[in-house]
């Protein structure tokens, strides 16, 4: 079966190790995108963040958590996703308050060398 593959060059080689990667990514975070998990902190600080330029260009806002409750600090994006139905984040952007608690509802994955944080797909004052 993998006879095939000895005769392959290094670039045709190289080719479907990126194609290989793309499709495990794809999977991994189409899979990230039904993983809830809950998270409760203190909101630090909101940033907008853009990257790419003219019609390329994607922002959304990084959320700085102090994790309460035993959660550890961590940072959350908060963006549109069609996946889980989410078309609401600016108005999550407009009912939060920099140093008031929130339980989040979060989906996805942190993975620090691809630069991807877990969503926000819902939030909830802490009373």
């Amino acid at each position: 079966m993998f006879s095939k593959f000895r005769n392959l060059s290094a670039i045709e080689m190289g080719i479907i190790g990126v194609f290989l990667l793309v499709g495990v990514t794809l999977i991994v975070g189409a899979i990230g995108a039904w993983v809830h998990n809950d998270y409760q902190g203190v909101l630090n600080s909101s940033e907008r963040v853009c990257r790419g330029s003219g019609d390329s260009l994607e922002c959304h806002y990084e959320w700085r958590f102090r994790g309460t409750a035993g959660y550890a600090d961590e940072v959350f994006v908060n963006r549109d996703s069609v996946l889980n139905a989410k078309f609401n984040s600016a108005d999550f952007q407009n009912r939060i308050d920099t140093g008031q608690e929130y339980t989040l509802v979060v989906t996805g994955w942190r993975i620090p060398i691809l630069s991807m944080f877990r969503n926000v797909i819902a939030v909830r004052a802490v009373e």
